[in-house]
Order: structure tokens, then C-alpha cells, then sequence
């Protein structure tokens, strides 16, 4: 268990913005600095504990009240003596990996089938979906006859063309003959449908075009038994995302697992899952620290997951979220997507790993993007003075739009940062995160997953999660 050094500190301002730059790293030692800086600061805003309210310029407002930050924060630090900066490259995860973890899910040696096709309520959801179609493209004809033809932006997704179309009502009758076809294919499959054993099949990739999604080069695809139930696991990204769990009835080709979906922390959804929290993270704890040792727990909220077609075909369980520690200090959690200028490609996501977990034990494992150390490019560092820190903190809460945010902690850890120009490369650096709260989100709750604000520990620039740098 770490030990934190806590201290209370103030923050009070109303500047200008502060613009975001890339992170740069320096090679200067002296990293005892830091616990200093943040002593120092204690000492001289002692008479300042306590809330107190940041107004920002009478142009900034909400809903017609002023914005309010209030600032009474706890400063953690890790029992550390070195803060070093290493470059991290992405992996893929191997047969063997990914066969230990099933092992490890299911308790025991793992057979493996393949997917196979499809069952017939997989077919009946798309001739609904079809029917919908056509009830829609129905009302548009009728629109279009009373009104003349619309003009439509359209996007050639394997050309990347764009142009303008014409909607008139034969565009309409071609769009309802091929939807009417499309029903008709799906239900010949089901009035055709014979039951097939299941195949038996060793783990591994495949590079077949009609087994891969969007842009892919390789796939893992499979299923297997967990207690009678069956599972599946499928990799994403050309390997780099790993999803195993119970298997989605309305995924494409039924290929897919459950995805279950993080829920606000306010009571209503906790009492629907048979299992306390401690129970749910001590079995995640359990299989995670066996396979992943270097990834601590951090969080953990309500989920929920569709299994099915109906609206009651729905499972409740906690999901555990779990981020890399190194030399003693965490990586902040975060569940940004990263923005990319590549169209129709998986984002990069933050590594974590997720694990579901109910009254059923581990129904669900998710890994996003796994690291793998591949330089330390600084063995120690030195961390900018905390009075510097608290100043760019000031400077951009006072520029912010928020309806009575609290932020309650300042907390350094490190985070991963583009390396530029060497896709798939990284520099994991030590940062301040601000954590809080506002009204603006789910107010009540305990959903507030990410930090209001990231400072590069090293230089002060600011890092916008969505880009990652």
C-alpha cells in the first residue's frame, strides 16, 4: 500500500488561459526538490485553508450565474525517491497470453471453438431492422413528393470521396428494393438453417479479409465454455485490444462479447448486483496481479451489458478498472478516446484493463493497448516548483466555464504522452492531476472518472487527454 504525504493548499485566481504544448523531457536530477516546493507552499498560504471561490471575468458565465471554482485541495505524493521517464512501445498480445488468461478466468485448460455462424435471432434483428427502413424511407418519399428533391452530403467510405447526391423519389424506390432484397437474403437463411457442431480449433491469428473489421490486417476470434455459458474472445486493432466475455447475441456474426457500459455511482444500480465492491476487486485483484503484476487496481463502478434482443436482456456487475504502476508511482486512470485524423480506424485508447465481475465471479476482461518498456530516457528527473504548478493551475480554472466545481485533489502521477512523429511510441512523464467535482456532471454521483486538469510535472504545459499530449 503506498503512503501519500497529504497537505491542504488554496487556490485563488483569475488570469488568462493557458495554452497546451508537447511535454518536453529533461535530464536534470534532484528530484527530493518536489517535497520542498510543496512544504514551502504549505507554509506560506497556511492562513489561507479553507474554501473560498474563484469568480472569473464577468463575461464568463453559466446558465446565467457566474463561474465558480472552488479549490480546497489534498496533495498526494508517492513514497518515492526517483521519478524516472521511459519510452514505452504498444504490443500485441500473443496465443499463449491470451490462453493464460482464459485459464485463469475459467479455472481450469481452456477449449477453444471456432465462431461458426451466426443463430437465426441474429438474422430476424437485421429483416426488423430492414422493415424500419423502409417505414423510414416511406415517410421521406413522401416528404420528397410534396416538397421536390433534396440534395445530400455523401461520404465514399472506400474512396474517402465526397460529394453531393440528388434525393428524388426514384433514389427513394432504388434504396427500398435493395433494403426488400436484403430481408429477403436474411430470411432465406433462416428457412434454411440447420444446427452445426461446434468446431474445436488452436488459438491464433487469422489474416482472412472476411474475418476482419474496418481496417485490420489480423484477427483473433474464438469461442469457449465458462460454466455451461458461452464465451468469446476477439481482438481489436490488429491485435492490440483484447475482449473476452459472454457472448453478445447482436454483435456482427455473434463474435463478439457483452460490453458493458460504466454506470453513475449513486446507489440505484449498486443494489441490483449480488456482490459487494470488495468481493468484485478482490477477484479481479486476484486474476489481474497473476497475469499483469505491473497494473494496480484503481477504480470501480456499477456496469450494465446487453446480451440480447429484448429490453430486459440485461446484466448488471461491477467493473474494475486497472492502470500501470512504475517505480512506486501509479498512472493516472483515464477512459479518453484519443482524437485521430485517420477516419474509420479504432482509436488509442489509455492503457487499462477492465474486469466485470458479479455474483457469477469474472464474466468480462478487457485490455486496451498494452505497453512494454522499451527505454529509460531519464533516470531521474527535476519537477518544475510547485508554487509554479499551483499558479497554472490558477490561471486556467479562472478561464474555464463550470457551475461550482470543487476540485479536491492535486495528485502526481504519471501519464503516457505522444512521442512525435514515431506512431505507436510513447514517453510515460510525471504530471499533476486535478480531480473534482461539478454540477454540470451527473451531479450526486461519484462519476467523475478524469482529472479537470493536467499539468506536465516537468515544464508546466498543459496536456489535453483527448489529443494525448
Amino acid at each position: 500500500m503506498k503512503k501519500l504525504f497529504v497537505f491542504f493548499v488554496l487556490c485563488v485566481c483569475t488570469i488568462f488561459l493557458v495554452s497546451c504544448a508537447r511535454p518536453t523531457v529533461n535530464d536534470d536530477t534532484v528530484v527530493q526538490r518536489y517535497k520542498k516546493d510543496i512544504s514551502a507552499v504549505i507554509q506560506e498560504n497556511e492562513e489561507l485553508h479553507g474554501y473560498n471561490t474563484i469568480d472569473a471575468f464577468s463575461n464568463t458565465r453559466y446558465d446565467g450565474d457566474w463561474n465558480k471554482v472552488k479549490a480546497r485541495m489534498k496533495i498526494s505524493v508517492p513514497d518515492t525517491d526517483k521519478l524516472p521517464v521511459f519510452r514505452y512501445g504498444l504490443k500485441t498480445f500473443s496465443e499463449e497470453k491470451v490462453e493464460s488468461i482464459v485459464r485463469s478466468i475459467i479455472g481450469k485448460e481452456p477449449v477453444f471453438y471456432e465462431i461458426g455462424q451466426p443463430s437465426p435471432e441474429y438474422y430476424k434483428m437485421f429483416i426488423e431492422e430492414g422493415y424500419r427502413t423502409i417505414e423510414s424511407l416511406e415517410q421521406w418519399k413522401q416528404e420528397v413528393m410534396k416538397n421536390g428533391p433534396q440534395e445530400i452530403e455523401v461520404y465514399n467510405v472506400q474512396t474517402g470521396e465526397e460529394f453531393i447526391d440528388i434525393v428524388d423519389e426514384k433514389y427513394i424506390d432504388k434504396e427500398i428494393e435493395s433494403t426488400r432484397k436484403h430481408i429477403a437474403e436474411d430470411q432465406e437463411i433462416i428457412d434454411n438453417y440447420k444446427e452445426t457442431d461446434r468446431v474445436e480449433t488452436e488459438l491464433g491469428y487469422s489474416t482472412d479479409p472476411e474475418d476482419l473489421y474496418l481496417e485490420e490486417k489480423m484477427v483473433m476470434n474464438a469461442s469457449f465454455d465458462k460454466e455451461g455459458e458461452d464465451y468469446v474472445l476477439l481482438t481489436v486493432a490488429d491485435g492490440k485490444i483484447l475482449k473476452i466475455g459472454k457472448r453478445d447475441l447482436t454483435s456482427t456474426r455473434q463474435s463478439g462479447p457483452i460490453k458493458f457500459q460504466t454506470l453513475a455511482d449513486d446507489g440505484s444500480y449498486s443494489r441490483k448486483i449480488k456482490i459487494s465492491k470488495k468481493e468484485a476487486i478482490d477477484k479481479a485483484e486476484k486474476l489481474v496481479s497473476s497475469e499483469y503484476p505491473e497494473m494496480i487496481f484503481q477504480k470501480i463502478y456499477p456496469s450494465a451489458g446487453s446480451y440480447g434482443y429484448e429490453e430486459d436482456d440485461v446484466e448488471y456487475a461491477w467493473k474494475c478498472y486497472f492502470t500501470r504502476r512504475i517505480e512506486n508511482v501509479d498512472v493516472s486512470f483515464e477512459d479518453h478516446e484519443i482524437m485521430t485524423e485517420e477516419l474509420h480506424t479504432v482509436p488509442i485508447l489509455y492503457e487499462t484493463i477492465s474486469v466485470i465481475v458479479n455474483e457469477e465471479g469474472i464474466i468480462g476482461f478487457e485490455y486496451n493497448f498494452p505497453l512494454q518498456e522499451e527505454e529509460m530516457i531519464s533516470e531521474n528527473v527535476k519537477l518544475m516548483p510547485i508554487e509554479d504548478v499551483l499558479a497554472i493551475a490558477k490561471q486556467y480554472f479562472s478561464a474555464q466555464y463550470y457551475d461550482d466545481l470543487v476540485i479536491s485533489d492535486m495528485k502526481l502521477s504519471y501519464t503516457r504522452v505522444d512521442k512525435q512523429n514515431d506512431k505507436g511510441h510513447y514517453y510515460y512523464v510525471p504530471v499533476w492531476d486535478f480531480y473534482g467535482k461539478t454540477s454540470m456532471i451527473d451531479p450526486g454521483t461519484d462519476l467523475e472518472i478524469y482529472s479537470f486538469l493536467t499539468i506536465n510535472a516537468l515544464d508546466g504545459t498543459i496536456i489535453d487527454r483527448t489529443y494525448g499530449y
